[in-house]
């Protein structure tokens, strides 16, 4: 009887906990979502509209717009991540003088906030004083101030932002499955003859899938959510190049105070990003 006691006093603060930072929020944007805020004979809403507001979306401009830049700057922005978190994890994995500090210094990246990275960022390739204006006047590159954000590069950029603040994380979930290999098993590869690129490829790799994968996911999650980073950078420009689901939220919801709109956009990233996640864990499944 004590130790049921002793359950429900924890159990029940731990569910209202949830019902009220989760369960609530996500129950009360659905029905923001289903309903408009418009105007209806002198009165403002709520007005139930079904799923007015999902087929409003579906067939938006500016949102199938921000889906194909949200895809472009996951595609890059994943596999630029994930490519530089395997990276410093096998820099970081060798034994060589100082790897203590190179390690603190790897990870600061990540301890940048997404504003913060952002505005690192935009101070680079800024054009007139950004760092690589500077750069390319010095090559003789350029004579003058250069726009280094243009709708061609303004999506490329976001992702190179992005991928330099998450591949920290990843290097370190990399890193950590690195570190249990057992040394016997490079070796025995060396002894049949393997070199370097052939123990990666039959040694290292199969034994990293996971960490891997899991930097996928993670890399899907915070990309396909970026916000700050297209704020400080871009500003979602120019014109609407860089303009992503994340920003159709923000720009419908906060600035057009179309709150249903902005909800129901924000349940179709949801979809997704739930889709493209599933994908990376149907592959980890499949590999383990």
């Amino acid at each position: 009887m004590r130790d049921a006691r002793f359950a429900l006093m924890v159990t029940v603060p731990v569910a209202l906990f949830l019902i009220a930072w989760v369960v609530y929020p996500i129950g009360y944007s659905f029905w923001l979502s289903v309903h408009s805020f418009k105007i209806r004979g002198g009165q403002v809403g709520p007005f139930f509209a079904g799923f007015d507001n999902y087929i409003q979306a579906l067939s938006d401009p500016d949102v199938q717009n921000a889906f194909v830049n949200t895809v472009q700057l996951d595609l890059e922005g994943i596999f630029l991540t994930t490519g530089l978190a395997l990276g410093i994890a096998l820099v970081l994995n060798e034994v060589i003088p100082g790897g203590s500090f190179l390690k603190v210094l790897a990870l600061l990246p990540w301890a940048v906030s997404d504003f913060g990275t952002g505005v690192v960022w935009k101070w680079i390739w800024i054009g007139g004083f950004g760092f690589m204006n500077g750069v390319l006047i010095r090559l003789g590159l350029a004579t003058g101030s250069t726009n280094l954000i243009t709708t061609d590069t303004a999506i490329h950029f976001v992702a190179i932002a992005d991928a330099w603040h998450l591949a920290p994380l990843g290097a370190f979930f990399i890193l950590a499955s690195l570190s249990v290999i057992p040394q016997d098993l490079y070796n025995q590869a060396k002894i049949d003859g393997a070199g370097a690129l052939t123990r990666f490829r039959r040694v290292t790799l199969p034994l990293i899938n996971y960490s891997l994968l899991i930097t996928l996911v993670i890399a899907t999650l915070f990309i396909s959510t970026t916000l700050d980073e297209v704020l400080t950078l871009t500003g979602g420009g120019p014109g609407d190049s860089s303009q992503t689901l994340t920003y159709q939220i923000y720009l419908q919801t906060f600035v057009l105070f179309k709150l249903g709109y902005g909800a129901a956009i924000s349940y179709l990233t949801l979809g997704y990003i739930i889709i493209f996640a599933t994908i990376w864990f149907l592959l980890l499944m499949r590999r383990h």
